[in-house]
Formats: C-alpha cells, structure tokens, sequence
C-alpha cells in the first residue's frame, strides 16, 4: 500500500499544472532567404497545452530589417506570446508567411478587427472558447490567402516554412529563464491534396524563451 501512495504521489507531482510563460527573443531568415526589408506573418499554436484545450494561438505581425525581426530589446508586452497554465506534455507550433504586402497587413488588421487585434499586432484567442478567433486563428493562411488573391487551383501557398516542438515543463525550475530555439523548414505548395516539404536548408529560426511559475 505505502508504494502505491508514493509512486501516485509522483505521478500527481510531474504533472501538476504550471503557469508558462513565452516570450519572443527573435526571428532570423536564413542567408538564402531574401534580405530585403520585409512584413511577415509568424504564427504560434500550443497543441494541448493542457486537458480540454486543443489549441492556443498568437499572432504577430513582423517587421524584418537585413533578415532579422529583434525582440530581445523591447518591451514585455510586445514579446509576450503565451502566460497560460499548462499540464502534462504538449508542443508548439511555428508558422511563417511569405513576404506580405502593405496593402495586406493593412487588410489583415482592418479584418480582425480592434477587438481582437492588439497594437503589437498580436492575436490570442482560445480556440476552444472563442467563436470569432476559432475561425480566424485555426485558418490564419487561409485568411491571408484571400486577402492577396491566392488561388488553391494553381498551388499557391502563402506560408513560407513551419515547424513544431515537443514541450514538457515538469522538469523546469520555477522561475528560471529557459532559453528555446526551432529552425522552420520550407514548405511546398500542395500537391494532389498532400502538402510536401523539401529536405532542404531551414528558412526561418525562431528564438524563444520560456520560465515556469
């Protein structure tokens, strides 16, 4: 009996729930990847984060100079991607757009709407909860897509690389900074309804921390 205590004891320990909290450091383009200055759409998605909640989303509209997007030096508010409790083993998820268009930045904030869209041009929305976001967030390619004319009929895709990271906090000291990092990799148009990817050089890295509470 004493062994059975101990060892669900353990389990309800490891995978107690925990406040994370995310921040953006910077987002660099690979050398092979245009230098010019640039507006990209970067997506990032909790998968699971924790029991019946699928997903979280953040959305940031980003600004690229020599290849480079820099947070580091700003303000926490404008680097906050998630501060949300979290329990067990989940992952992330990271999506980047093509160049994108004034004219579509411009459209994508007027769409979303003020209520939704905050001044670092960010969205947060609980997939499960929220009606409007669920349709915007899930499908944010999609959205653009639409926005700047891209037809599914000639392979067009608006997403320029992605990729996902497994994530497991349990063993996180509390209040310890933890640096992360995913290197996105180039993503084809569709192909006969199956999305293909080359076995290429990344496009994008992503830095990121991360600190437990």
């Amino acid at each position: 009996m004493p062994t059975k205590t101990v060892a669900k004891s353990k389990r309800s320990k490891k995978y107690q729930r925990r406040t994370l909290e995310l921040k953006l450091d910077r987002v660099t383009l690979a050398p092979h990847v245009t230098r010019r200055s640039s507006k990209r759409l970067l997506s990032a998605t909790l998968i699971w984060p924790r029991p019946a909640i699928a997903q979280r989303v953040d959305l940031k509209i980003l600004e690229f100079e020599s290849g480079r997007a820099n947070f580091s030096g700003l303000a926490w508010s404008e680097r906050i991607m998630f501060k949300e409790p979290v329990e067990g083993p989940f992952g992330i998820l990271f999506d980047i757009s093509r160049p994108l268009p004034n004219k579509t930045v411009a459209a994508f904030y007027r769409h979303v709407g003020s209520s939704l869209l905050k001044l670092a041009g960010q969205v947060a929305g609980d997939v499960v909860e929220t009606r409007f976001a669920s349709g915007l967030v899930k499908t944010p390619f999609e959205f653009l897509a639409k926005l700047v004319g891209a037809k599914p009929s000639k392979n067009e895709n608006i997403s320029a690389g992605d990729a996902s990271r497994d994530l497991d906090v349990a063993a996180w000291r509390a209040g310890v900074r933890k640096a992360l990092r995913v290197n996105l990799m180039p993503v084809e148009p569709e192909k006969k309804g199956k999305r293909t990817r080359h076995a290429e050089k990344p496009v994008a890295k992503v830095s990121f921390s991360g600190r437990v509470y």
